[in-house]
């Protein structure tokens, strides 16, 4: 799993989180235990979408790569860290 900062327009900037399988929808299970919100819409058009305290990550089904913001979150890093060591609680496909 690779985390990479990405400036964007305003002075903001977020992240992309590039992982090591693609996701799936199976593993919302997994991060709603863990205290994330999604949205069915989102899942119903194919699109992997999660919150948290500010934090939000989406990207498609099937994809390596999701973007993530923590809108103006102070604690952005120990979010950006939680949602790392949340994906690594899924098992990895084979």
């Amino acid at each position: 799993m690779e985390r990479t900062l990405v400036k964007s327009c305003c002075g903001g900037s977020g992240y992309v989180l590039i992982l090591d399988w693609p996701i799936s929808k199976t593993n919302l299970k997994t991060f709603t235990d863990s205290g994330y919100a999604t949205s069915e819409t989102y899942t119903k058009a194919g699109v992997f979408y999660i919150v948290r305290q500010g934090l939000t990550a989406s990207g498609p089904y099937g994809g390596t790569k999701l973007q993530v913001r923590c809108g103006g979150t102070a604690n952005c890093n120990l979010l950006m860290d939680h949602l790392e060591n949340t994906f690594r609680m899924i098992e990895i496909p084979t």
